[in-house]
C-alpha cells in the first residue's frame, strides 16, 4: 500500500454509512482503518509514546498507527465515546474513570490525526452543532430562515406561539432524540405546536427546544456537500400526507426525489455556510418556499446520504463521491475533475447488509 493515503474512520458500531464506505475503500485496495471509541475499556486498551529523538506513536493493543504522515485523511464519522460497563468500577469512582477514557481516546485520536486531513475537525464539529449559530451565519450568507426561538422560558415560548395567531408554528429538539419502544426505534420529529399543546411549564424549562414558524413549502432540498461539490436532490414531501412537517416520517420507499440543479447563486450561500463553519463535508437541509425563497434550516456534519443513492442509483453515485474525496482530499475539492472508481452501493462488496462483516474485520 506504500504510496497511498490511508483513511481512518472515527465511527461507531453499525453505522451503515461508514460500513459501506470502509468495503469501498478496501475494494481499491487503499488502507482504511476504523475506529470504535465504545471499545474503550472493553475490547481496545490505547497506549501513546512521546519523547524528544521521534514522533509521537500510538498503539490500540499491538497495532501501531502511523502519526508521522500527512498522507492520511481522517473521516469524523459519527465518533463515539469510551464506554465503561456498570460494574466495571465503583460507582463512587465512574465519574473519575469516564473522564480519564474520554481524555485517553481524545488524545490517541489527536495524534493520529495530528498532520491529517480532517473531514471534519473534532473543533468544527462541536461548534457547527449549534443550531442558532448555523441560523445566524445562513442569514449573513444571503439565506431566509424561519423565525426561531431558542429557549428553556414558558413565558417567552408562549409569548413566541401567539404572535400571529394566523401563522402556523412547529417545534423540534436540538439534537435527535432515540429510545426503544415495542421493539422498533422511536425518534423525536419536527411537529406543529400551539400554546394549548405545550407540556408544563417545569417540562419546558428542563428541556429547552427550538420553536420555529412553519414555511409553507413547495418542496424541500438536501444537498450533499464534499468540498466544492454539491449534490442536490428535490423532496416532494408535500405530496405525501406523512412528510407534511417533517418529510423523515415518510418511509423511505414512498419518499419522491428527484435530480436538482441549485443556481449558482444558491450553491455559493451553501459553500459561503460550509466554510464559516469550517465544514468540508455535511448534508444541509433546505425549503423551497411557496414565495419562490430558498429558507435554509440546518446542517447536519454527519448527515445520511447513501439512502439517495439507494433510491437514485444511476443519477446520484454519491458512494462513490465519498469515496473520491476521502482518497482525494481537498477543501476544494471537485467530483467532476477527480479520479473516479465506479464503486456503488449495488455492488456486492458495498452492500449495506455487510455491517457485521466490516464490524469483525
Amino acid at each position: 500500500m506504500k504510496g497511498r493515503r490511508q483513511v481512518v474512520v472515527l465511527t461507531r458500531a453499525n453505522d451503515e454509512h461508514s460500513a459501506a464506505v470502509c468495503a469501498a475503500i478496501r475494494s481499491i485496495e487503499y488502507p482504511v482503518t476504523l475506529i470504535f471509541g465504545a471499545d474503550l475499556p472493553t475490547e481496545a486498551s490505547h497506549s501513546i509514546f512521546l519523547e524528544n529523538n521521534s514522533e509521537p506513536r500510538v498503539f490500540s493493543g499491538d497495532a501501531e498507527w502511523n502519526c508521522d504522515t500527512q498522507e492520511t485523511t481522517v473521516w469524523n464519522r459519527r465518533h463515539s465515546q469510551p464506554h465503561l460497563p456498570e460494574g466495571w468500577c465503583d460507582d463512587r469512582d465512574r465519574f473519575f474513570a469516564e473522564m480519564q477514557l474520554e481524555h485517553m481516546l481524545r488524545c490517541s485520536v489527536e495524534l493520529i490525526g495530528l498532520d491529517a486531513f480532517w473531514a471534519n475537525s473534532p473543533c468544527a464539529v462541536v461548534r457547527a452543532n449549534c443550531k442558532a449559530l448555523q441560523l445566524a451565519i445562513a442569514k449573513r450568507a444571503g439565506f431566509a430562515i424561519p423565525r426561531s426561538l431558542f429557549s428553556n422560558s414558558p413565558a417567552e415560548i408562549k409569548r413566541f406561539l401567539a404572535n400571529d395567531p394566523l401563522r402556523e408554528q412547529i417545534y423540534k429538539p436540538f439534537s435527535q432524540a432515540r429510545w426503544a419502544a415495542d421493539d422498533t426505534v422511536r425518534v423525536v420529529p419536527t411537529v406543529k405546536v400551539s400554546i394549548d399543546q405545550l407540556p408544563s411549564d417545569r417540562a419546558l424549562r428542563i428541556a429547552p427546544g427550538i420553536f420555529q414558524d412553519r414555511v409553507e413549502k413547495a418542496y424541500e432540498i438536501r444537498c450533499y456537500v464534499l468540498g466544492k461539490s454539491c449534490f442536490a436532490v428535490k423532496i416532494f414531501s408535500q405530496e405525501n400526507a406523512r412528510g407534511m412537517v417533517d418529510w423523515r416520517e415518510i418511509p423511505l420507499l414512498e419518499l419522491k426525489i428527484e435530480p436538482i440543479e441549485l443556481p449558482l447563486f444558491v450553491k455559493s450561500k451553501v459553500f459561503e455556510v460550509m466554510d464559516a463553519l469550517s465544514l468540508v463535508t455535511g448534508s444541509i437541509d433546505l425549503i423551497y418556499s411557496t414565495d419562490g425563497e430558498y429558507v435554509f434550516l440546518e446542517v447536519n456534519e454527519s448527515g445520511q446520504f447513501l439512502w439517495i443513492e439507494q433510491l437514485l442509483p444511476d443519477d446520484m453515485p454519491l458512494l462513490d463521491a465519498t469515496l473520491s474525496f476521502l482518497v482525494q482530499p481537498s477543501q476544494d475539492f471537485d467530483w467532476r475533475c477527480c479520479q473516479r472508481f465506479g464503486v456503488s452501493v449495488k455492488d456486492k462488496e458495498v452492500d449495506l447488509r455487510w455491517i457485521v462483516r466490516i464490524r469483525v474485520q
